[in-house]
């Protein structure tokens, strides 16, 4: 029986070893990789809910997971007593086992009120936004949610469709000349953290297209004879120094507003006057976000919010809403980045019992 006892032990041991190590990382990392990710796109879409009711908002950035691990072993053994016909074939000479709890803790951390309102409030970085619009497929929409102005064309949030018409055409045929591999954002290396856009390699069939997008953006002239076309990007604020295309980007509270004009409010909601009227005058970009509403939770959602007895979702469905949004979120997790509290985390949970 010391023989069985040390055997069964062992592979106890063992069994607990090979649980603990590698397999236990790849269970547990995707999980909580998982929860988190899901857990932080249900706050910001609360947060562009909100932004719909005109409700405040307040963020938690999660701070650390601390996942403590706890477990426990059984070894158990039945001897014989007695006649062996009460007990033949009934007996289990050693039965060992393994119990295994994961018990992790999540400290999640404020952000520091003062950068928070401050990066609300302030206008999202050239850089952000160019990077972004690198994306040529999606050029059109990052520039027209994010750019309030470009050269001499207005994009006004509250305009009418007119006062953005000229906006949109140049936007349009610079997303044109992006697909056909002739135009290109890029920082300058002679004054780094300044950037430009480059209209290069272009044929005879790009020159039209070249010639009218300079035309809109106030750049009229002969071409230089095939070479590349630098367009320096300026902001309203710098222009005095150095002459350029003026480019300047909404604030994220702009871009916020936006995304909240993408919510579809319940009648009775209206009826109640619990939206802001304001955002029914924003025109979003085309095909960039739809928030849905049901009265139920949807089963097909990619991310869901309850707010004010409903339910608040995207459409697992909707490609361009997914895109939309993650573009969104991308603009905020860049922005607020800076806010989190450099102080001690305000609030720590255990998780399970």
């Amino acid at each position: 029986m010391r023989s069985l006892a040390a055997i069964g032990m062992a592979v106890v041991w063992m069994s607990a070893c090979s649980f603990m190590g590698p397999p236990a990382l790849s269970y547990g990392r995707p999980a909580y990789n998982e929860v988190l990710t899901r857990t932080d796109d249900e706050q910001y879409l609360s947060m562009i809910v909100r932004t719909r009711y005109t409700e405040s908002v307040d963020l938690l950035s999660v701070a650390s997971v601390t996942a403590g691990l706890r477990f426990s072993a059984h070894l158990g053994g039945q001897a014989p007593v007695g006649s062996s016909a009460s007990y033949a074939g009934n007996l289990v000479p050693l039965s060992a086992g393994l119990a295994y709890e994961e018990r992790p803790t999540i400290s999640y951390v404020p952000l520091d009120k003062k950068t928070y309102v401050r990066q609300l409030l302030s206008p999202v970085p050239t850089e952000a936004v160019l990077l972004l619009a690198g994306l040529e497929w999606a050029s059109n929409t990052v520039l027209s949610l994010t750019i309030g102005q470009l050269a001499g064309l207005r994009n006004p949030l509250y305009g009418t469709e007119e006062s953005r018409r000229s906006f949109h055409r140049a936007v349009a045929m610079l997303q044109e000349l992006q697909v056909a591999g002739v135009a290109d954002f890029a920082e300058l290396e002679s004054e780094p953290g300044e950037f430009a856009l480059i209209l290069h390699d272009y044929r005879p069939r790009h020159v039209e297209g070249v010639r009218r997008l300079l035309q809109a953006l106030d750049r009229a002239g002969p071409l230089p004879g095939g070479r590349a076309v630098v367009v320096p990007l300026t902001s309203t604020g710098s222009s005095a120094r150095k002459q350029g295309a003026v480019l300047d980007t909404r604030s994220l509270v702009e871009v916020l507003e936006v995304a909240a004009a993408c919510v579809e409010v319940p009648d009775e909601h209206h009826r109640a006057r619990l939206s802001d009227p304001r955002l029914e005058a924003i025109v979003p970009p085309k095909g960039f976000l739809r928030i849905r509403s049901s009265e139920d939770r949807p089963d097909d959602a990619y991310v869901a919010v309850s707010h004010r007895g409903r339910w608040f979702y995207i459409s697992a469905d909707d490609p361009e809403s997914k895109f939309g949004f993650r573009l969104v979120v991308s603009l905020l997790e860049m922005q607020l980045a800076e806010s989190s509290s450099e102080k001690s985390p305000l609030l720590t949970i255990p998780v399970g019992g």
